[in-house]
């Protein structure tokens, strides 16, 4: 005959199994949840960037605007041509964004590079940085642009043979 201590210690084990599974499934849960946010975000990301408009900006910024300092730029585009201004700020974010998500290690950084065509980010960067260095700097500010930087600097790290400097040869002025 079985003792009703044996039953009360089975009833004790099954509802920590129950609970123990329970907390599995959440964590389980959980974990999916983030991977679908963090591919969710790569997704928005690159569909910003598959955008007819967007490529458009982008070359205008890239091919159009000639500049090799913040003073320079500032002098021929910060009032004169307020579609210029708008077009390399809108630029910027996209990457700054892109960066903001990767260092609060909101996505993954393969899966986010997976979505940016390899060329394009250092393109970019090179060529926007002395809007940067001069923004920093006029405006006492440090902090602007890091996020875009630390995308640039996480891209090399990450694919140290595509030697990313090159990308400079593309931009207009570059001598090879």
């Amino acid at each position: 005959m079985v003792e009703a201590i044996t039953f009360q210690t089975i009833f004790q084990f099954l509802q920590t199994i129950s609970i123990m599974v329970g907390i599995s499934y959440y964590i389980l849960n959980l974990r999916n949840s983030q991977k679908t946010r963090e591919t969710s975000l790569a997704l928005q990301f690159y569909s910003n960037i598959t955008r007819k408009e967007f490529w458009k900006t982008w070359s205008n910024v890239i091919y159009t605007q000639e500049y090799n300092s913040f003073d320079e730029w500032a002098e021929k585009y910060a009032t004169n041509d307020p579609e210029a201004s708008s077009d390399l700020f809108t630029v910027m974010q996209i990457f700054v964004g892109a960066g903001v998500m990767l260092k609060k290690k909101i996505v993954d950084p393969k899966e986010l590079f997976e979505y940016l065509p390899h060329i394009t980010l250092p393109m970019t960067y090179l060529k926007v940085k002395p809007f940067i260095e001069g923004m920093r700097t006029h405006y006492n500010d440090p902090e602007f642009g890091k996020s875009f930087e630390y995308l640039y600097n996480e891209a090399e790290k990450l694919y140290p043979d595509l030697n990313l400097e090159r990308a400079s040869y593309f931009l207009p002025d570059s001598e090879p």
